[in-house]
């Protein structure tokens, strides 16, 4: 219980640490996020309607220029550390059923090893590694996509 508080914590920090440095609308992605984290401390499982439907809204990177971590990331990191807090998970949380869990291991495991191709070896980080969309590193912003699904999957 105290880990995943600690956790709920980090998390909170990280999306304040994100606000800070985001280049636009710092006020209103501030109070936005405000208003949904009260909404969450009332109705925890609004985060089913609130966090697909913020996908196309908060897609800020034409105007940010920031692609590889955008205000929907923080969005859902909000959403993780807001469930993390009031819904500790259980050990039955965790557990998934043998017809789900088969095509979830194939999942990951696809993910892994595409990611890994284009990570190994290790790219040298420069100037141009987080400024294009053909960097190597835009690997990890694919496999960011199955990564958020899967960490609020105890909470489905």
């Amino acid at each position: 219980m105290i880990w995943q508080r600690l956790s709920s914590a980090l998390l909170f920090a990280a999306v304040a640490a994100f606000l800070w440095r985001f280049p636009v609308a710092h006020g209103w992605l501030a109070a936005g996020f405000a208003a949904y984290a009260g909404v969450l401390l009332k109705a925890p499982r609004a985060w089913l309607i609130v966090v697909p439907a913020a996908m196309p809204v908060l897609d800020l990177a034409t105007v940010s220029g920031w692609f590889f971590f955008d205000a929907f990331d923080a969005l859902v990191l909000l959403t993780l550390a807001m469930l993390l807090w009031r819904q500790p998970v259980r050990r039955e949380d965790l557990r998934v059923g043998w017809p789900l869990a088969i095509p979830l291991c194939i999942l990951v495991i696809s993910y892994v090893f595409s990611a890994a191709i284009v990570l190994i070896p290790w790219p040298a980080i420069d100037g141009n590694s987080f400024a294009s969309y053909y960097s190597p590193f835009n690997g990890l912003r694919v496999a960011k996509g199955f990564v958020w699904p899967l960490l609020l999957l105890p909470w489905l």
